[in-house]
Order: C-alpha cells, then structure tokens, then sequence
C-alpha cells in the first residue's frame, strides 16, 4: 500500500552526498547519527555515482532508515524498487517519468524537485505527491545562486494541493521562517553532513521545524 506522507509532516530531509562526506561509509554514519537526531526522511541524491555503487549504497540507507526514516531514491525507480524504498525523487527535467513508471511502481510515493513556479505547476500536472522547492537560500552546494527566498514557497504553495518542502542554504537559523512561509517541511545536505556533530544539528534542526510547524498551526486555530 502507498504511504500516506502526510502522516509524516513536517518532513525533515537529509539529502546525500558522498563527496561532501568524505567517502559511502563516512556518509551512512551521518545518515544513521542524522536519524537518531529525529530526521524523519533522507533522499539518495549522487548525480556522479554508477548504478551499481547507488544500488549498494541505497541498500545500506534501506538498512539504516528502516522503520526509522523515509528513503527517497532520486530517478533511479528500478533502485527504488530492488531496495523497498519509500519513493523516487524526479529531477526538474523528468517529469514524464512519473506517467511512464507509475503503473510499475503503484506503490511508490513521487517526489518532484522544482525551482519555479511553472516547474512546480508541471510537476503537479505530471502527478507529483510532493514538491522539493529551491533553491531558497544561498547554499555551498549552489554557490552561483543567490536564492529566491521563500517568496518562492509561498508563491508555490498558493498554487499546490500537496506537501512543498524547502531546500537550499536551510539551517537552524532560518528554518522556522519556511515553514511559517507555507513549507511542509526542509530538506538539507551540508548543514548536516559537514557538522562537527550531526546528531546534535540534526536534533536542533528538527526541533525549530517542529515547533514551528505546531505553532503555525496554533496561530490558525
């Protein structure tokens, strides 16, 4: 039966990269730290690693995020598959691929990433069950981009009837400004895995995105 990912909000997502971590194994250890500090959803997002190297590693996070934490499998659905993982994560330049695979993978929650307006109406339109939106702040991973702010997210969320998370440059001290903006939930790579301590940033990370989340929430009733 497909998840229900709202039963999962707010999403706090730990997005791969084996570079930053130092190598596979430095990197499931951050994973694992990141999922005791209470991330509740990691993305398996290695644009340069082959399919039998993501194939292995995305084994590994099955391993380590089972009963634990979402795994999300970006465009690789035959991976996706294999390993028993929650969803696939499609690239703004694929979106087609929701309506090829989807009868083969019925089971399969479709994440989409989007950096515009339009992108996002696409996505939509293609059959995305939740958007990743950004890039919102500055980042060391998109250093040429200066970020659009979370006018995007609300621009965004205006227009969509599924969960909008918020990526890019996102840490303890703007987190809460997202998700006031309409945000369902962030998605990180740096600020976790180049912490001196990912437990303990994850763990704060998650603490303002929730108490942001109730709050909002609060301040609508």
């Amino acid at each position: 039966m497909k998840l229900d990912i709202t039963n999962y909000l707010p999403l706090t997502i730990l997005v791969t990269n084996t570079h930053l971590a130092g190598g596979v194994d430095p990197l499931v250890s951050i994973v694992a730290d990141a999922i005791d500090g209470g991330i509740n959803a990691v993305q398996l997002r290695e644009k340069t690693m082959d399919y039998s190297r993501q194939l292995d590693l995305a084994s590994q996070l099955r391993q380590v995020t089972q009963d634990r934490a979402l795994l999300f499998i970006n465009s690789e659905s035959e991976i996706a598959q294999i390993v028993g993982a929650d969803g696939i994560q499609i690239p703004e330049s694929g979106f087609t691929q929701i309506e090829e695979i989807a009868e083969y993978h019925e089971n399969m929650y479709f994440g989409c990433s989007v950096h515009s307006i339009k992108a996002a109406e696409s996505a939509i339109s293609h059959g995305a069950d939740f958007l990743i939106a950004g890039t919102i702040f500055r980042s060391p991973s998109h250093e040429e981009t200066t970020g659009s702010g979370v006018t995007l997210i609300e621009k965004i969320v205006q227009r969509a009837k599924i969960p909008v998370v918020g990526i890019g440059g996102i840490n303890p001290a703007n987190a809460a400004e997202v998700i006031y903006s309409g945000a369902a939930g962030v998605a990180v790579i740096s600020e976790i895995i180049q912490a001196s301590d990912p437990q303990a940033t994850a763990a704060e990370l998650v603490r303002i995105v929730n108490n942001s989340w109730n709050s909002r929430f609060n301040s609508d009733d």
